[in-house]
């Protein structure tokens, strides 16, 4: 059975960087992560792999929703 969460995510990134966030293995200290000097910051209840999809942008914040399963 399948259980989704999801939560919106703002990244400091650019455009190149975004086909490489697909999947991670989340980890339970991984609230906020720093990669480069770009920073995560995630919200949630559940630490699962996940799909990211990015719905639009504005200036250089990017918004994207992340779907939690198990």
């Amino acid at each position: 059975m399948n259980a989704y969460y999801f939560c919106l995510c703002y990244v400091n990134n650019n455009k190149k960087h975004m086909k490489n966030n697909k999947k991670k293995n989340m980890n339970k200290n991984d609230n906020i992560i720093n990669n480069n000097n770009n920073y995560y910051y995630y919200l949630f209840y559940y630490y699962y792999y996940y799909y990211c999809y990015y719905y639009y942008y504005y200036y250089h914040y990017y918004f994207y929703y992340y779907y939690y399963y198990y």
